[in-house]
């Protein structure tokens, strides 16, 4: 290989990775005007980070919005995914979570079935719960939590059969607040009003501990 053909390449591959920075900062600054106007209608706010030791995720999280929905406080925001497969690049997703005054609930996770549920099976030796009275559910979606009865006893038919039935939902219970959302995804306007509508469907749904 010439050393003219090696300076070419360099070139080429400086280009790249200027073209590939300016994407990322035009990428950003559209998701920024994106959140603006998710905040005008929902008639949410934006806000600065804050430090919660159930969700650390909100210290860290970008593009945060917050705002009141039938009863329960919304919070909107993109943070790194927990879910991401081994060998893969972390990406951005938007969660939601919801919170009200004295709601508690027993912690758990629910995540879709996928190889890499099957693969932390193996692992682990954890096949996830068994709920009895929906075993399409059971088969569907790992959960996982340490009370297995009081996360039985919370996730009724009603909330399972909701988890069901929208087999790219994940749940993550910290106790007091409910974080939804879609595997590592950054979702649109349209997509981010959708899974608010499948949150707060299914937070009402759930049965809080006593």
């Amino acid at each position: 290989m010439t050393p003219l053909v090696v300076f070419l390449l360099a070139v080429v591959m400086m280009g790249f990775g200027v073209a590939a920075q300016l994407l990322r900062r035009w990428g950003k600054s559209r998701r920024g005007d994106m959140y603006d106007r998710l905040a005008k209608e929902l008639g949410f706010r934006p806000e600065p980070p804050a430090a919660d030791p159930e969700v650390p995720e909100l210290a860290a999280a970008t593009l945060r919005l917050a705002g009141e929905r039938e009863g329960f406080q919304v919070r909107v925001f993109e943070n790194a995914s927990d879910y991401v497969e081994e060998g893969q690049a972390l990406e951005a997703q938007t969660t939601l979570m919801l919170w009200r005054p004295g709601w508690r609930l027993p912690r758990f996770t629910v995540e879709p079935r996928s190889f890499a549920t099957g693969m932390r099976q193996k692992v682990d030796g954890n096949k996830g719960m068994f709920f009895p009275k929906d075993e399409h559910f059971t088969l569907s979606s790992f959960v996982d939590g340490p009370d297995h009865n009081a996360i039985r006893a919370c996730l009724v038919p009603a909330a399972t059969a909701l988890l069901r039935d929208n087999k790219r939902l994940y749940v993550d219970s910290r106790g007091s607040a409910l974080l939804v959302f879609e595997s590592e995804k950054q979702l649109s306007v349209r997509r981010i009003h959708a899974l608010l509508d499948k949150a707060l469907h299914l937070a009402k749904e759930l049965q809080p501990l006593a």
